[in-house]
């Protein structure tokens, strides 16, 4: 038996995928976002989705992100079609989406909550909080971060899953310039430090 290529095995494949839906307010009719749309990453490569608001590009992370399916075509980590959501794949929205009920430091546990390895992984937040520099944070609400800090957090939430994939959908567009800059500086250094494969 011979085993696949390691590039092969690693990569981020997306086979000619075409997704179409409905917006509300559109009589039924449907709108193609994405159509045939085809392309493979590498483990280690760095890949910016360009283009003008409306073109498709939020549809094809949450089609990476396994939270849709699409239309026709298929999507391939590895040599595993995806089908769904998998901690495999880290997704950071525009709005860092955090539970307003729960503390940074909760916020951030939540995926390991989800999977069940809290017990394990607990020694896992702190480094993670220290790695986007919340320390002092750790037991703050939402409602008391700044856009910045929060975006932070919810970076954190991502990474702490140790992603292969990590998805950014514009979640630094809201931010004033100098806080921009200085998170653009934080996700290279992180993706530079091996904390994320792809960042995509």
């Amino acid at each position: 038996m011979v085993a696949p290529p390691q590039s092969e095995a690693s990569s981020l494949r997306v086979r000619p995928v075409r997704k179409s839906f409905c917006p509300p307010g559109n009589g039924g009719g449907l709108r193609l976002a994405l159509d045939s749309v085809s392309f493979s990453i590498a483990v280690g490569e760095l890949v910016s989705i360009i283009g003008p608001s409306g073109c498709g590009k939020s549809t094809l992370l949450r089609l990476i992100a396994g939270l849709d399916t699409p239309d026709s075509g298929e999507i391939v980590m590895g040599f595993q079609p995806i089908t769904g959501p998998s901690a495999e794949r880290g997704l950071v929205f525009q709005d860092p989406n955090l539970f307003p009920w729960l503390t940074v430091r909760k916020n951030i546990e939540a995926g390991l909550v989800a999977r069940h390895v809290l017990h394990e992984k607990r020694h896992e937040v702190h480094e993670f909080i220290e790695l986007v520099g919340l320390e002092g944070f750790a037991d703050a609400y939402p409602h008391h971060l700044s856009g910045g800090m929060a975006q932070r957090a919810a970076l954190a939430r991502a990474l702490i899953n140790h992603p292969k994939v990590l998805l950014l959908d514009e979640p630094l567009g809201a931010l004033d310039a100098f806080t921009r800059m200085r998170m653009q500086d934080e996700v290279l250094r992180i993706w530079q430090g091996g904390r994320a494969q792809q960042p995509l």
